[in-house]
């Protein structure tokens, strides 16, 4: 907070101003003229004034700054779970045609194109919605695996181990969602 400094200034002035006048108004109220204590009565309220001010514009700032993460959250979780769905479906199929060994080069061509069309996608919009955080990153970090040697290898086994990775990420992101959203928000404001 840039005003944080000035906003503590303004409430510490206010209070001892106020404590200041009740003390100095309870010994001196009958010897003063009515207008000093007026004025004294009018900085008080001043200053209380402005101090009031500023905790109200603070807290409206909060409000409003939560309000905008809690509307960000909501639409990651519904982005992460719907692209959650089509991480699953993808890897639904490639299981399927792996196991009854009816994986063709040209299905596999498919999946390459599908998965990394999927990825781009996805981590455009983590960028977008995530600007700053990194989440794109998480997604599109997330790699394949290759089976070690002597290992017999079904065709498509680097792209299910791929999309099962991307989708192992984000639910890794939907996991941290207030701590990205909040970092996000932090980052655009």
């Amino acid at each position: 907070m840039p005003n944080l400094f000035l906003e503590i200034a303004l409430i510490v002035a206010s209070m001892l101003v106020s404590v200041g006048a009740v003390v100095v108004g309870v010994f001196v109220s009958r010897e003063w003229s009515q207008g000093a204590v007026a004025f004294t009565l009018g900085a008080v309220v001043l200053l209380n004034g402005a101090a009031s001010v500023v905790q109200v514009v603070k807290v409206r700032r909060e409000y409003t700054r939560e309000n905008e993460i809690l509307a960000r959250k909501a639409k990651l979780v519904k982005l992460l779970g719907e692209e959650l769905d089509k991480a699953s479906n993808i890897e639904y199929r490639l299981e399927t045609l792996m196991t009854r060994n009816a994986m063709t080069q040209e299905a596999l061509d498919g999946f390459v194109i599908e998965i990394e069309s999927f990825r781009t996608r996805v981590g455009n919009e983590l960028e977008r919605v995530l600007p700053g955080t990194y989440a794109a990153r998480v997604l599109l970090s997330a790699r394949g695996a290759f089976p070690g040697l002597g290992i017999g290898i079904r065709p498509g086994f680097y792209q299910y181990t791929h999309v099962r990775e991307c989708r192992l990420a984000l639910t890794t992101i939907l996991a941290a969602v207030d701590s990205f959203a909040r970092l996000a928000t932090e980052v655009s404001h």
